[in-house]
């Protein structure tokens, strides 16, 4: 969840915005097993969900710069999203006072799960330990072709 989690977190930076008044969580969720090899380690599954941000009392001149930001936040945090055909998000706005919304965002977003090998890994699989974190991807920056 580590989309929605750094959602919340630009949401939270937004002028006018607190930690305390954000609900975020993880509805309708589902977890399809993959056991794709990606080198030096594996993904182990997809992730699909409802990511659910509720904000209480929103400055309502800040509602609109709440809304484009998504739209950025998403093409830049979550690119790809056609491709693996996710909605675009829900949002709903309750009007408030004179100078507040209730804002609920509403984003589906479909996350890889997986491990990496590590003899203090709390996973036991394949006769080795693992711990859920990023499977690191090595780039070659420089390399040699042999005539043979």
């Amino acid at each position: 969840m580590k989309l929605l989690t750094a959602l919340a977190q630009y949401i939270e930076s937004l002028p006018g915005i607190t930690r305390d008044q954000i609900d975020a969580f993880a509805d309708l969720g589902t977890l399809a097993p993959t056991g794709v090899n990606l080198g030096h380690g594996f993904e182990v599954g997809r992730f699909k969900y409802d990511a659910v941000i509720d904000i209480d009392r929103c400055p309502a001149q800040v509602a609109t710069l709440l809304l484009a930001g998504l739209v950025v936040w998403l093409s830049e945090n979550d690119p790809g999203r056609d491709e693996r055909e996710l909605d675009d998000p829900d949002i709903d706005v309750t009007l408030g006072d004179d100078q507040t919304v209730f804002v609920q965002i509403t984003v589906e977003f479909n996350e890889s799960v997986e491990i990496v090998e590590n003899d203090a890994g709390l996973i036991a699989w394949d006769g080795r330990t693992w711990t859920v974190a990023d499977v690191p991807i090595y780039v070659a920056t420089s390399g040699t072709v042999e005539k043979g």
